[in-house]
């Protein structure tokens, strides 16, 4: 049997006012001569959900769709600077942790063993406290 609207205009079991349910043709009937509910109004079937009214509506979707392109172009390019940023880092770590380092005219030099600031299992270590440089 096929399920009809109503709107509910009171509690009734777990619906509140204003919410609106499906229930069999009687007892939707039933609910609507208590004055407990009335007939839900009919909601016209959209298929995607998105129905332009007007030119106006086309717009002002298309503008929006632009901007979500935009926005996703955007995420990838900073995606992409973030992942040559983390490359660099982890780069720059196992030269830390291996003893050599280059500096920014690509001279490499040594690094003294209570210079390093990575630990044997890779994670970061605080220097030794209490050293004049």
């Amino acid at each position: 049997m096929a399920k009809v609207a109503v709107t509910f205009l009171r509690g009734w079991s777990r619906y509140n006012a204003n919410e609106t349910a499906g229930f069999d043709a009687d007892q939707a009937q039933e609910l609507v001569d208590a004055g407990i509910a009335k007939w839900a109004p009919a909601k016209a079937k959209t298929g995607a959900g998105l129905v332009a009214t007007s030119a106006a509506d086309a717009d002002a979707y298309k503008k929006a769709m632009k901007a979500v392109e935009d926005e996703a172009k955007r995420l990838e390019a900073v995606s992409a600077d973030l992942e040559a940023r983390e490359a660099a880092l982890i780069a720059r770590e196992e030269a830390l942790a291996s003893g050599t380092v280059t500096d920014a005219d690509g001279v490499v030099k040594e690094v003294a063993a209570d210079e390093k600031t990575v630990a044997d299992d890779g994670a970061a270590s605080l220097p030794k406290q209490g050293k004049k440089a």
